[in-house]
């Protein structure tokens, strides 16, 4: 009954946040601007023109975002949980950030379109390895933290939570980590 009460109050507390933070209306915002401007309309060449700028831009920003990553993949075995959580953040919005401006470097050699595949997917599996295993000490520490009885069941999902912990921080997460150090930036 303590979790299923502690579980409703958090709930609330995120529907809360979620409503008030308004997640889609910097995209729309965006959307509109960029609908506004004739950036379809514009001649080919125009268009490169305009877009000459940005790329310049969207280069700075991709290796403002790489460094980091790059750092905190380095130093990986040392990072505390909510270190790795924070580099999972970065990641993200550095996954994000090479979707967005992917466009921007499609002309380029063959080659390049295989590194820039290779960089996105490398950033959504460590993303990915590293999402599970916050994911497993968040629940975790909700379910410690809850301190109820919860018999051997509880007892038996602690356990496998705490493994799941363990095998991401020394092997599935490791890897997908190690794998940033080998990355080439595309742009």
């Amino acid at each position: 009954r303590a979790l299923q009460a502690h579980r409703a109050e958090v709930r609330a507390t995120m529907q809360v946040a979620l409503i008030q933070a308004r997640p889609g209306a910097w995209l729309l915002a965006l959307q509109r601007w960029l609908l506004q401007r004739g950036w379809r309309d514009a001649p080919e060449a125009q268009r490169f023109v305009q877009l000459s700028p940005l790329k310049k831009w969207a280069r700075r920003a991709l290796q403002k975002g790489h460094r980091p990553i790059v750092r905190g993949a380095r130093d990986f075995a040392q990072l505390q949980a909510a270190q790795r959580h924070a580099l999972r953040i970065a990641i993200k919005r550095q996954r994000y950030a090479a979707e967005f401006f992917q466009a921007l470097f499609d002309g380029h050699p063959e080659g390049h379109k295989r590194r820039q595949d290779r960089y996105l997917t490398v950033l959504r599996d460590a993303q990915d390895s590293l999402g599970r295993s916050n994911d497993a000490r968040v629940a975790w520490d909700l379910l410690a933290a809850a301190n109820t009885n919860t018999g051997p069941m509880g007892d038996f999902v602690l356990g496998w939570l705490a493994a799941q912990q363990a095998d991401a921080a020394n092997g599935e997460s490791t890897g997908g980590v190690r794998d940033i150090l080998k990355l080439k930036p595309y742009w």
